[in-house]
């Protein structure tokens, strides 16, 4: 498992247009390991992910360093889409940055 900045995660739990359960998560960070200034962009953007929803219950301190365990499945089109199956503490960011 990589070493990531997980900023935030929010739930998602409701029925779409032909009445299923849809249940799972969106996991907020950033890759601190790669960097790619362009003309237009700098620093580092937040990347969106799904993950399963036992990985809510790691993310216990939030925004935090996690090593994040990622697995690949296929959307509707055999496409591959990642998903967070695994997220561990590392370490918290300093008091500085997080007030």
């Amino acid at each position: 498992m990589d070493e990531y900045l997980v900023l935030g995660a929010k739930g998602y739990d409701f029925k779409n247009d032909d009445g299923d359960r849809l249940q799972g998560m969106n996991v907020s960070y950033c890759d601190l390991s790669f960097r790619d200034d362009k003309e237009l962009e700098k620093g580092f953007l937040p990347m969106k992910v799904s993950a399963i929803s036992d990985v809510f219950k790691s993310l216990e301190e939030l925004p935090a360093f996690y090593a994040l365990d990622f697995r690949q499945r296929p959307d509707g089109k055999g496409k591959a889409v990642l998903t967070i199956t695994g997220a561990k503490f590392i370490r918290k960011l300093p008091d500085v940055i997080v007030k």
